[in-house]
Formats: structure tokens, C-alpha cells, sequence
């Protein structure tokens, strides 16, 4: 979810290339969204700090129309899946006694019982079958866990492992899949307040992405989706 102080940053910006006073300049903007996605990330908050991050805390949200969409276009014939997701969202699923009220239980046929990576990418992983799997991930709450599921799928790949200070690069998803693109170093400056100095690192501005966060995922169009988590 986009954090509230966008609204404000684009409004502005409207504005003044408009030089119109009305909201946006004057323009029409639709936005998108559910707010049954993942809240807005707000390094060290507390809870109710980033709720009140969010674009419904923004006073020009007071403005805009809101119109909700009444039916599932993506889930097909899943109806009982989308049912659920939909009451979780709503926060209206009924707990298991004794479990903690933000506490709720998976059904037992939405969880792996094996292995999640072979479950998601099959038996076998290798260049081939990374060409068949590019719309296949696993997806998880932080990085750290993204990081370690990759390092086992690399472990799992047949072949040498090598080192490579700059290459050309093809892309598998999206509109330029199979293109061969360019990719440089790139600067990365540390927005971490608590370090009393600036980092900067120069490296490749890319990972392996056999799993990714969640909140990196949005707006993806996936075929086949695990999703770990290790915690409750």
C-alpha cells in the first residue's frame, strides 16, 4: 500500500505544473487498491503510527470518490478460496479456542505438507526449467527469509557456480522477456537514520528472485504461489 504523504507529494506536484490550485491541478486521478493488503512499511513504528500512515489518514482522501468493485475477476472457479481471503481481510474468520484473537488458523488444505520449494518449482531445478517456472515464486513477510530459500534454491541447481563482474543480461518476465538488456553499476546511499554516516555501496541492482517479500509481489501476475511463513 502506498504510504499517505504520496497524495500529498503528487497533489503538489499537479499543482504547481498546472498552476492550478484545485486538488491535483485540476486533473481526474484514478487509484487502485485494497486495503486488505499489506499496510504501508514504516521502519521502527509502532502499530497505530503506521496505520495513520496510510492514504486514508490523508485529508485529501476526504475528497475523493470511492467505488468498490463487486466481483473476483482472478480467482476463476477457486470460489471457496476466494471467500476466505475475502473474510480474512474483512477480519470476520472465526478462531479456534485458545488461540490469540489476531491469531488465525490456515485450513489444513492450503498447506504444504512437503517440501514448499519442490511443491513450487517441481523436482528438478535448472536453467530449462527457471524458463518454464519464470511465473512461479515463493513469497514471504521479510528479506531475511526471501534471502535463506534462495540460497538453498541455488544450492538445489545442477552445475558450476561462477562469478561474473559484468554481463549481459535476458530478461524472462514481463513485455521485454527475452530481451537482452544492460545493466550498470549502480550507487546505493543508506537512508538508515540510526548510522551516525552515510553508506554507499556500488553493486548490480539485482537478486534472485525464486522467492521475494510479499510487498514486492503487488501487482504481479503469478501463476503458481507458495507462500512461508515461519512465524505465527
Amino acid at each position: 500500500m502506498t504510504i499517505g504523504h504520496a497524495l500529498t507529494a503528487v497533489d503538489k506536484l499537479l499543482k504547481d505544473l498546472m498552476k492550478n490550485s484545485q486538488p491535483f491541478g485540476g486533473k481526474v486521478i484514478l487509484f487502485a487498491g485494497d486495503f486488505r493488503q499489506n499496510l504501508p512499511i514504516v521502519p521502527h513504528a509502532h502499530k497505530a503510527a503506521i496505520i495513520e500512515s496510510t492514504v486514508k489518514y490523508n485529508p485529501i482522501w476526504r475528497n475523493v470518490n470511492q467505488v468498490k468493485l463487486q466481483q473476483n475477476m482472478r480467482t476463476g472457479e477457486e470460489k471457496k478460496f476466494a471467500s476466505w481471503l475475502l473474510e480474512l481481510g474483512e477480519g470476520k474468520l472465526s478462531n479456534t479456542d485458545g488461540l490469540h484473537p489476531e491469531t488465525i488458523e490456515i485450513p489444513q488444505d492450503f498447506i504444504s505438507k512437503g517440501s514448499l520449494i519442490t511443491e513450487i518449482f517441481g523436482d528438478k531445478i535448472n536453467m530449462e526449467q527457471i524458463k518454464v517456472n519464470y511465473d512461479r515464486v515463493i513469497l514471504c513477510p521479510k528479506n531475511e527469509d526471501t534471502f535463506k530459500i534462495n540460497d538453498e534454491i541455488l544450492c538445489l541447481m545442477e552445475g558450476e557456480t561462477k562469478e561474473y563482474l559484468s554481463i549481459d543480461s535476458i530478461v524472462l518476465t514481463a513485455p521485454a522477456r527475452s530481451q537482452i538488456v544492460f545493466l550498470p553499476r549502480i550507487d546505493f546511499l543508506s537512508n538508515d537514520s540510526e548510522l551516525p554516516f552515510k553508506l554507499k555501496q556500488r553493486q548490480f541492482p539485482i537478486r534472485m528472485a525464486f522467492t521475494m517479500t510479499i510487498n514486492k509481489s503487488q501487482g504481479q501476475t503469478l501463476e503458481k504461489v507458495g507462500i512461508y511463513l515461519p512465524q505465527p
